[in-house]
């Protein structure tokens, strides 16, 4: 995976909340990827691009020197990026992309690209004038030959949602009225839009509760059974501290919003949230208790129509000014509400962030490091945890966020312990048929196993300054390098 920020011989780059990879959009044989790149002064439009099979993402184009040696520091800006620009990008019948941000831009299947509609509200360019008034894009989609935008706006440091609508594939937008929620709109944007056919459910982003962690909140949604349209709106009450909503979609045969919320006494999210409707307009809130620790940021449905839910646990630090580690996981549903079984894909400062189902039927699940692929074309998701070998079955892993292995090893294994038949040993044993990409056992932070296939590679420790979620400046102490361990952009030795 092209890493979305500068780097150098000492700086393995970091890359805020939010920003890097946000988007994966199936295009061809493989993806496009849509997000930010840290320049060294700011964050810039980026886009990227798949390799043969799909198993690595490339920003491109590339990005390149800045020359700007004989300008004064102050007023550099770096390398300007490039790509689609947009926050959002929405793929069309006739094989173009629209993207969708303070402008619209059309990709054509043959490169060109072409400006649309400008979106009529204001967009703050000056992110030091905090108290500005400010626009941000969340979410678009395309319901029969109508494109719909989401997301929210800030005048006079109130924020409300708002959506607009274009029936001549963004030459022209319009804004579509929302209708008051109790006599008044909420103050969150529009976090995203679910589509089966010409209805469409929208959720707000947060919930009233989402930053003060009131013990209850009320969260917004909205439905519209005409393509968007017409819109009827209402509010699910008691949400749990921390709610947030991150994605909506309709998967068998119903309606899921997905998110997160925060533990009893914690102030970040750090438990799945699912909601689940029959009719888009009738909500409940399900037990996820056995799903375990997560926040989930990300949602695709695979090929055999089951929801695929990914997400990331922040793990406790044992002092506090250490480095925040988060520990990715996918769960797979069943078709029911409740039924999800659980995979880990690893723990770093670099979670998943985005997924979606492929041309073929495959899985992609990537960050702004690494990527997973399933393995079989046509299954769907299924084959994402059906890793096992024959006979060894699979238990439950023991660290903070309860994923499951699929060869069954706890991630530290006890020293000389050996590896169930079938499984390759290391902290964290994955299945013969995925390790192949990723030789030995690696070191002692294994970024893989069970699901993981893509460009794999252990992650090499070293020294090197980096900043951490907080801001705060740390660094790693050295360690011994495990001849195994492949440094980043090694390419593995065949199998």
């Amino acid at each position: 995976m092209g890493y979305p920020s500068v780097t150098g011989p000492h700086d393995k780059g970091y890359v805020a909340p939010g920003e890097g990879l946000r988007q994966l959009v199936p295009l061809g044989d493989c993806v496009l990827g849509e997000g930010t790149f840290a320049n060294g002064y700011h964050y810039v439009n980026v886009n990227w691009t798949g390799s043969r099979g799909c198993t690595k993402l490339s920003i491109t184009p590339k990005p390149g020197p800045d020359d700007e040696a004989d300008v004064p520091y102050s007023m550099r800006r770096g390398w300007l990026g490039g790509g689609l620009p947009g926050d959002v990008v929405v793929p069309w019948d006739d094989g173009s992309l629209i993207g969708v941000g303070a402008a619209l831009t059309r990709r054509a299947p043959n490169g060109e690209e072409s400006r649309l509609a400008e979106l009529p509200l204001t967009f703050n360019t000056h992110p030091e004038q905090e108290t500005a008034d400010d626009a941000s894009v969340n979410t678009a989609v395309k319901v029969g030959s109508r494109l719909l935008i989401g997301g929210g706006q800030s005048v006079d440091q109130v924020e409300s949602p708002y959506v607009f609508a274009s029936d001549d594939a963004g030459r022209t937008v319009r804004r579509v009225p929302l209708p008051a929620i109790d006599g008044r709109q909420p103050h969150t944007p529009m976090g995203d839009f679910g589509v089966n056919g010409t209805e469409v459910v929208a959720f707000g982003a947060a919930a009233s509760n989402a930053y003060d962690f009131h013990s209850t909140g009320t969260i917004p949604y909205w439905h519209s059974a005409d393509g968007g349209l017409h819109w009827t709106s209402g509010a699910i009450t008691r949400m749990p501290p921390g709610t947030q909503v991150h994605r909506v979609l309709y998967a068998s045969g119903q309606w899921y919003a997905v998110g997160g919320h925060a533990k009893a006494g914690a102030f970040y999210d750090s438990l799945p949230l699912v909601l689940t409707s029959q009719d888009g307009t009738h909500w409940r809130r399900t037990d996820s208790s056995a799903m375990g620790n997560g926040n989930i940021t990300a949602a695709t449905v695979d090929s055999a129509g089951h929801p695929i839910l990914v997400g990331p646990t922040p793990q406790p630090k044992s002092k506090p000014n250490t480095r925040t580690v988060l520990c990715g996981s996918v769960w797979v549903g069943d078709g029911t509400t409740t039924g999800w079984q659980r995979g880990g894909l690893g723990c770093s400062e670099d979670p998943p962030t985005a997924a979606t189902t492929l041309k073929d039927g495959r899985v992609l699940i990537a960050g702004n490091r690494d990527l997973w692929l399933s393995a079989s074309p046509g299954r769907g998701a299924a084959t994402l945890l059906d890793l096992c070998p024959r006979g060894v079955s699979r238990h439950r892993i023991h660290d903070a966020d309860g994923a499951e292995n699929c060869c069954g090893a706890p991630r530290r294994p006890a020293s000389g312990s050996a590896a169930p038949r079938g499984c390759r040993s290391g902290w964290g044993w994955g299945c013969e048929s995925w390790s192949r990409h990723s030789r030995g056992a690696g070191p002692a932070r294994p970024q893989f196993f069970a699901i993981a296939v893509g460009p794999l590679r252990p992650r090499c420790a070293d020294p090197r300054p980096l900043v951490d979620r907080a801001g705060g400046h740390e660094s790693i102490p050295r360690t011994r390098r495990s001849e195994q361990c492949l440094r980043r952009g090694d390419r593995p030795a065949p199998g």
